[in-house]
Parts: C-alpha cells; structure tokens; sequence
C-alpha cells in the first residue's frame, strides 16, 4: 500500500471507531475517496442525532442515532444511487462519495425550493451552487447528471410527506386527507402555517390547545376552504402537473396581495 492508500485506511478505521459502525453495522462500507471527508459524514450523523431527538421530544443514544442513520438516511440514498446506475456512469466513486453529492444536492434544492415558483428554477439554484463550491471534473459531471435526474425531487418529496404525516398524525384523524405537493420543500412551508394557526387558536380559546388538535382544526377551517376554492374556481386548469396542495401554499403565501388588489 502506498501513502495515500494508509492514510486513507487509517481516517477510515478511526470514522468507524469514532461511529462505532464498526460493532453496529460490521458489513457496512463507507469507504471515502477523500480522507478529509469523513468528517462531513460525522456531521452527518450528529445531524441525524439532533433532530431524531427532537422529533421524538426525548434523548436519544448516540448508538441508536448512529443506527437511524445508516438504517433510515445512508441506506436508502445509496440504493437509490445503485438503483439508477450512478456507480456504473461514476466507477471512480465510492458509493459514500455519491452519497455525499447526492445529499448536498438534495439539501440544496429544498432550500431552493422554498422560495421557487418551480422545480426547474430550485434545480437550477441548487446545481449553480454545487458548480461554486466544487471545481473537480467528475463532481461537476455528477452535478450535471443529477440536474436532470427527476428521481431526486421525488425521493425528497416521499422522504418529507412520510414525515409530514408522521409528525401531524393527519391520517390518523382524517384518513381521506390528500395533501400532497409536487413540489420539493414545501411540506415545511405547511408545517409552519400549522404552527402558526395552532398560536392563533390558544389565543382564540384561551387555553392550552394540543398539537393535533391544531392540525384538525387547521385541516378543516383553514385547508379545505381554501381547497374548495381551488376547485370551484378550477384553478389548477392553467396549471397542469400541479396539485391542489401547491395551489393552496401560493393562495396562503400571496393572499395578503390578492387582497390588495384592485378589482
């Protein structure tokens, strides 16, 4: 073995140790091409641990955040890159490296998508920040194939939806609920209108009033009004490929100038 070959064995050993990867998930390979990136990975991972806390409101084992991680974030992303070819298109890679890329990307183009009026305008941001920070041959030909992979926004979507409900529990109280957008990073944008109506309604009552209790209440006096405007007006007729969820998070974003103008 040669120099950057020991070292790059070495950072690894000590990634795993540091992760206890190494006892958790033995058959495990996160092998990286850059020594110095293991420690995004364990960034990663302490993401991971955060908010995993956070969502469950209680501490949370650094093991078992280690576990979630691999189990429920690494894995599915690194099947999804097999599962469209992206090892074949990049052999240089390891399959951590295009996690890596993957991952930064996804993360960009929600952060995009907050703001954009379509997917194609947050892929764009997304891949023209990657193309700042990355000068490599190889990244820039991974950023441009994941500029067209239409997979990634829908592997977002599922991902955030899946958590949209289990954080809401929304099916649980009103099982016909279709609130579906077709939009990266948009469920965050309902998140809060919840929040915000879930506020306004303590104040109204003046009492303590229960998370689903908020979501109910926001589902029914707040979404479906809003939805059954959509429908009547037949919004959406202008707007193919978008659903009536998308409709909803524009008319609540603009409504203040709606209202404003003239006519």
């Amino acid at each position: 073995m040669d120099i950057d070959s020991v070292q790059q064995e070495k950072a690894y050993a000590q990634f795993r140790q540091d992760t206890r990867l190494d006892e958790l998930r033995p058959d495990a390979d996160l092998h990286l091409s850059n020594p110095a990136e293991y420690a995004r990975l364990r960034e990663h991972v302490a993401a991971h641990h955060y908010y995993l806390g956070t969502e469950r409101q209680s501490d949370v084992g650094y093991a078992e955040a280690v576990e979630s991680w691999y189990d429920s974030v690494y894995r599915p992303l690194v099947d999804a890159i097999e599962a469209q070819g992206l090892r074949r298109q990049f052999p240089g890679m390891t399959a951590a490296d295009l996690y890596l890329r993957v991952s930064e990307y996804q993360w960009l183009v929600r952060e995009a998508a907050q703001d954009a009026i379509g997917d194609d305008e947050a892929r764009d941001e997304a891949t023209d920040r990657m193309a700042d920070i990355y000068t490599q041959r190889v990244v820039r030909r991974v950023i441009r194939t994941l500029r067209g992979a239409n997979w990634i926004d829908t592997m977002i979507r599922d991902k955030e939806y899946a958590a949209f409900l289990e954080k809401t529990g929304l099916l649980n109280m009103r099982p016909e609920a279709q609130v579906l957008a077709s939009l990266p990073g948009k469920y965050e944008k309902i998140l809060h209108h919840i929040d915000v109506h879930h506020y306004y309604l303590g104040l109204e009552q003046q009492r303590d009033v229960v998370y689903g209790e908020a979501v109910a209440s926001w589902y029914d006096n707040v979404y479906l009004p809003t939805v059954r405007d959509v429908r009547e007006q037949n919004l959406l007729a202008d707007f193919p490929g978008r659903t009536e969820t998308d409709a909803y998070i524009w008319l609540v974003e603009h409504r203040a100038a709606l209202e404003a103008a003239p006519g």
